[in-house]
């Protein structure tokens, strides 16, 4: 590490001092994000709080003017309890609040690819039932109309009925549903619909609105929006769509792009999530999740790769999540979903130091929906976030709506 570089070149040194009035103010520049920032002390005797590396200290105007805040910055430096460099807390810190954030957008994902493709397979269950007894029901129509033509003794009726037969059996399973629904006068206006929903596949929206809460007390309250937008192939073996949100307090706005494919119980999905804030500090994570289902549980299993910028210094942060989710009916419109996940960050980079073990989260969440229509469900959810052999962090409340289109 070059320390003596660090702090030469971003010492909280004064780069401009004016007194304005009664009050005075003070510009410095961050050692860890090397963004600037200001101080005003309102009056003489007036104080100001500073935190650097977790740790918090008061300073009077006289103070700042004698160089205290240098002193206390070179001794939160030495004394720093991740042994990195003097910037190790702010890594460790910011890598926490990214994989908060990263699990949230990873749960919201997979919820809704779950939730996509579960109601895309009871429509389509529904509707190649209904057309598999139109098919049957029509082909035994068409053979007793062959019969009838036998017996009245049309020339070349059999063996025109046995390559119609042939002709049929090449065609997919749609053109026959295509075939079955024109020609069947016993076919009703429900069953085209349900052979319409299948041939276009599936479309899903939704919307909500989370408010998060300071598990300390000592932050602000903050408001959450979520959109997303998710659309599924005929097969019902993939699905993309996109997830958009924006935080205020800290004025985060974050837009996740992502793609689902499924093989019998194993669903494979891809993120990309792009964050930036009104400080201009922007990360992208990219992440990859396997999803495998026994019965109503599904195991998930994922990495996210962090890269971006605090300031003008680089991040890097790995981070693994694994849980298990659980879907369960609890009435004939209500169900429930319930998850507990946990993310493990193995490897941060920040500001030429390298930390490892940064720290073990565990989120719980609870979602039940209630179906008002067979396409339109209103939902509400309660997550935490715990650190493990610490305090909680923080609680969540989501209250939203889901439309299948």
């Amino acid at each position: 590490m070059k320390i003596k570089k660090l702090l030469i070149t971003i010492s909280f040194l004064f780069s401009t001092m004016v007194v304005l009035g009664q009050g005075f103010s003070y510009t410095f520049t961050d050692p860890c994000t090397l963004k600037s920032k200001d101080i005003f002390i309102n009056s003489p005797n007036g104080s100001v709080s500073l935190i650097y590396s977790g740790q918090i200290q008061s300073f009077t105007q006289t103070q700042l003017q004698s160089g205290a805040l240098e002193s206390w910055i070179n001794q939160v430096n030495a004394s720093n309890p991740q042994g990195s460099g003097p910037c190790g807390g702010v890594g460790i810190a910011q890598s926490t609040n990214l994989n908060v954030t990263v699990a949230a957008n990873n749960i919201a994902v997979l919820t809704s690819v779950m939730s996509t493709m579960s109601s895309l397979s009871s429509i389509s269950g529904a509707a190649g039932s209904a057309i598999q007894g139109t098919v049957q029901s029509n082909e035994k129509v068409a053979s007793n109309g062959n019969k009838s033509d036998d017996k009245n003794g049309t020339s070349g009726s059999s063996s025109q009925s046995t390559k119609s037969k042939g002709e049929s059996e090449e065609k997919t399973g749609e053109e026959k549903a295509e075939e079955a629904v024109s020609s069947s006068s016993s076919n009703s206006s429900q069953v085209k619909a349900k052979v319409a929903a299948v041939k276009r596949g599936n479309i899903m929206m939704t919307g909500d609105i989370v408010t998060i809460s300071s598990a300390s007390g000592n932050e602000p309250q903050q408001l959450k929006i979520n959109m997303s937008f998710i659309t599924s192939n005929t097969e019902n073996t993939f699905a993309k769509g996109a997830l958009v949100n924006y935080t205020t307090a800290i004025d985060n706005s974050c837009i996740t792009l992502f793609a689902a494919w499924r093989r019998k119980n194993l669903t494979s999905i891809v993120a990309n999530s792009s964050m930036l804030n009104f400080e201009k500090d922007y990360f992208n994570t990219t992440s990859i999740m396997e999803s495998y289902k026994i019965k109503k549980i599904t195991a998930t299993l994922g990495v996210n790769y962090t890269t971006g910028n605090i300031g003008e210094s680089k991040f890097q942060s790995l981070s693994t999540l694994g849980g298990v989710v659980g879907n369960f009916d609890v009435g004939k419109k209500m169900s429930t979903t319930l998850m507990f996940v946990t993310v493990y960050s193995p490897f941060v980079y920040y500001y030429e130091g390298m930390w490892y073990q940064s720290g073990l989260l565990a989120v719980p969440f609870v979602a039940i929906d209630y179906k008002l229509t067979q396409k339109f469900k209103m939902n509400i959810s309660f997550s935490g976030v715990q650190q493990f052999k610490s305090d909680a962090i923080n609680y969540q409340v989501l209250l939203g709506a889901k439309a299948l289109l």
